[in-house]
């Protein structure tokens, strides 16, 4: 009895031990449990800028690494935000327990509305003569650091601007940019031209010049040309071709007065061109009528490159939606056209040479276009446009330039440029006739102040031209003389009164014409088919 009580005990320990074993080992075939990794974004999409809280626990893990959007040893659990994000970014959490065994998990936050990295530089002017500079302009989006190479180098600022110092050669530019989505780049070249050659020296012994040095300071003189008659006068209702005019440039290469215009002559395309040579005293023919399509006068349309003695016309349209300009180039018998413009534009409109430093302009200035067609009376009225004859683009296309200049008749305003004080003067026409604006290398415009009591200014109202020797403009109204100052907020002061034979805009026809180079402005009036007189007026 004693014997079998020993031995049932025996078989219970031995089946005890055994049902043990076969437990431990059913619950880790190595003798260790694996670890278990839970991670989760709240909330799992966010806009640019915003964050996410990241949560995360494990089991059996003695130690866990982050990886991927974030980094470094992270405890078995916890929390913890993402901070700002600005793309789309993946999270990872591996945990290790005992044994060497390891789990991970893995959660994605997304960025809603992230975008690519831009880059935008630019070059103003594009292309300079040798020795000038020009300013680099740069801006991007979604980007953290910006590096330049090429023409320049080192580390920018995302957005800026920077000068690029005297250039001697074409140079190139480069901007590479990188931001949480990931790179962009931008390059330009700036072109550098040769300065062109200066004009030849004035000429010596001829009768204006000769004139012109006799004079005092603020005295007219009567100068005598003895075929003006022949050549000015037309065969039109009026008998003259300077009717309906402005200004007329003076070519500094050839030492010639372009003339370019038309008298009344119905739907008879009659325009042509004439110059006065300076070195015999005389009126020429140098293009007969039609010397380009279509109808119309001179008015302010008519201009010239002072670096190359190449000239411009606008040709007479409206509401066409596009201005059309030809150019007859130094030495060429007849004019070619160049690129075209759209605009809501008006018959009649101002054009000049800015010929200095304009933002965006090349190593030549720009044909410049003070744009009257497009007003309504409003903040938007007045559009200034202006042409790069290096490129042969128009580059500068901006409106609102003449605030509430006016409705309805917005024809016959004026636009003219002085390179001493490298800004421009435009308004006055129908609309605006006592109304003028200055215009500013930096594209900014001011008010001048109205033109003095009595008189008016635009297309058969006031002639307005450059003063070469003070920079100021002249106007020439109702039998008088005033000078404007565009410097500061404008002034205006009288002159000497004009002699009789200077012909009144609005009752017989008169042009001017800036002579740099002799110090005077030339103002040729043509009435009918005789009576034409030429004087002289020097201001300093």
């Amino acid at each position: 009895m004693r014997a079998s009580a020993s031995l049932i005990l025996l078989v219970f320990v031995l089946a005890f031990t055994a049902c043990y074993d076969s437990v431990r080992v059913n619950v880790d075939g190595t003798g260790t449990t694996a670890p278990s990794v839970s991670l989760a974004a709240n909330p799992t999409s966010v806009t640019s800028g915003g964050s996410s809280m990241l949560t995360w626990s494990s089991t059996n893990a003695s130690s866990c690494t982050a990886s991927g959007a974030w980094s470094g040893a992270k405890a078995s659990s916890g929390s913890q935000s993402t901070g700002a994000l600005t793309a789309s970014s993946n999270y990872t959490l591996t945990c290790t327990g005992s044994g060497g065994s390891s789990g991970s998990a893995s959660t994605t936050v997304t960025v809603q509305g992230s975008s690519a990295p831009t880059v935008s530089l630019a070059a103003i002017p594009s292309d300079v003569t040798s020795g000038a500079s020009s300013s680099l302009i740069w801006s991007s989006a979604n980007v953290t650091s910006c590096t330049a190479s090429g023409a320049w180098s080192g580390a920018k600022a995302t957005a800026g601007t920077q000068s690029t110092g005297a250039l001697t050669g074409n140079s190139t530019f480069r901007l590479d940019c990188t931001g949480p989505s990931g790179s962009a780049s931008a390059s330009l070249t700036v072109t550098v031209s040769p300065p062109p050659p200066p004009p030849p020296p004035p000429l010596p012994g001829t009768d204006l010049g000769n004139l012109a040095s006799s004079m005092t300071p603020g005295t007219w003189a009567s100068l005598t040309v003895s075929n003006q008659d022949s050549i000015l006068s037309d065969i039109g209702v009026g008998g003259s071709m300077i009717g309906f005019s402005n200004s007329m440039p003076w070519n500094p290469v050839s030492k010639v007065i372009e003339i370019f215009g038309s008298d009344h002559l119905g739907a008879t395309p009659n325009l042509h061109h004439v110059r006065y040579l300076v070195a015999t005293n005389l009126f020429t023919l140098a293009q007969a009528a039609p010397a380009v399509p279509g109808i119309g006068h001179g008015y302010d349309h008519n201009t010239l490159n002072p670096y190359t003695g190449d000239f411009y016309t606008r040709l007479y349209g409206g509401f066409t939606g596009t201005i059309s300009v030809m150019k007859k180039a130094f030495g060429a018998s007849s004019f070619i056209n160049i690129p075209s413009v759209a605009a809501s534009e008006q018959v009649a409109i101002g054009a000049t040479w800015w010929s200095g430093p304009f933002v965006g302009a090349g190593s030549q200035g720009s044909f410049m276009l003070f744009n009257s067609g497009n007003s309504f009376g409003n903040s938007n009225d007045g559009q200034i446009l202006a042409y790069n004859p290096m490129t042969n683009t128009w580059f500068y296309n901006q409106q609102g330039k003449a605030p509430n200049y006016g409705s309805g008749a917005t024809y016959h305003s004026v636009m003219e440029y002085s390179a001493i004080k490298n800004v421009a003067v435009y308004g006055g026409g129908n609309a605006a006739p006592t109304r003028l604006w200055r215009l500013s290398s930096d594209g900014s415009v001011l008010a001048m102040p109205n033109v003095p009591t009595g008189t008016t200014v635009g297309i058969e109202q006031g002639v307005l031209v450059d003063e070469p020797v003070t920079g100021n403009f002249l106007l020439l109204s109702a039998g008088e003389l005033w000078e404007l100052n565009p410097s500061g907020s404008g002034a205006w002061t009288q002159l000497a009164t004009p002699p009789a034979g200077v012909g009144i805009p609005g009752s017989r026809f008169v042009i001017a014409s800036s002579i740099p180079e002799y110090g005077v402005v030339a103002f040729i009036t043509q009435p009918s088919q005789t009576g034409g007189t030429f004087y002289l007026y020097k201001r300093q």
